[in-house]
């Protein structure tokens, strides 16, 4: 909790400024639809940061783009590194109770990639390790995520998404909202994704699928934490309910320590 009362300024201007980087091409009215910032006010926030070097107008419109200077803000912090660390420490905790390959996974702009895994001997061939990308709309990660996300940062990576078919053209989903939003819905109602049946068809015909649970932190969502099955083994979107009490902990182990918990000592009893 912080020891002085927040400046709101200061909280509405860095609205902005994650507006603008969120949308990456943003005009005032997307931003104050983002925001619940009057318009003049925002174009005022905006003139500051442009003076500032941290946001540039483009005259088509106008609309607005962050610049390079904002890439400044986060030089003393890797998100991903950090849930990388994290998530090798509680991982190693936990890995004789789940036997499956674990990953976690961040959201990098327009897809998710992998920050650490574990890799378990149970016939996978498929290589997931740190670096590797992967689609938002079909993958269990990616959906965990999005579903996770407040609705304004969820609509704008959508509209990223429509905007970039990607490798395979899976993006292309985002112009079905409806069908894309009731996906998420169900899915924020039982708190975890499964992995698109066509897209794994396509990609590794069937023979695995993956379920995710978000990383919710107190004031973001840090990631999600994913395993990855053999579908003859169990089908997919069966048999979870032996992993998902414990890939939840996992999850509250994680978000605790990112948020500045201390790293839990083992895992519980019984897990």
């Amino acid at each position: 909790m912080a020891s002085y009362r927040q400046v709101v300024a200061v909280e509405r201007a860095l609205a902005v400024l994650r507006a603008v980087s969120l949308r990456k091409l943003a005009t005032v009215g997307e931003i104050h639809e983002d925001t619940g910032i009057d318009k003049a006010t925002v174009v005022r926030f905006l003139e500051t940061l442009i003076g500032e070097g941290y946001v540039h107008r483009i005259e088509d419109g106008p609309r607005y783009e962050v610049t390079r200077k904002v890439t400044q803000l986060s030089a003393g912090y890797d998100r991903h590194r950090e849930l990388a660390r994290v998530g090798g420490i509680v991982m190693e905790k936990y890995r004789t109770v789940i036997t499956w390959p674990m990953t976690f996974a961040a959201f990098d702009g327009d897809a998710m990639v992998i920050v650490e895994a574990i890799r378990k001997p149970r016939g996978l061939v498929v290589n997931r390790v740190p670096g590797y990308r992967f689609p938002m709309l079909v993958t269990s990660s990616g959906l965990a995520y999005l579903a996770a996300v407040p609705d304004a940062e969820r609509d704008a990576i959508l509209d990223h998404l429509a905007t970039h078919p990607g490798p395979g053209g899976w993006n292309q989903r985002a112009h079905d909202r409806e069908e894309v939003l009731r996906v998420l819905d169900e899915v924020r109602a039982r708190g975890y994704a499964i992995s698109d049946e066509e897209y794994y068809q396509e990609q590794h015909e069937g023979v695995l699928w993956g379920a995710s649970v978000p990383i919710r932190g107190r004031s973001e969502i840090h990631g999600v934490f994913g395993i990855m099955l053999l579908s003859h083994v169990l089908k997919r979107g069966e048999g979870l309910a032996d992993y998902l009490p414990v890939m939840t902990r996992i999850t509250e182990d994680v978000a605790g320590m990112m948020d500045g918990a201390p790293a839990p000592l083992s895992a519980p009893d019984g897990e």
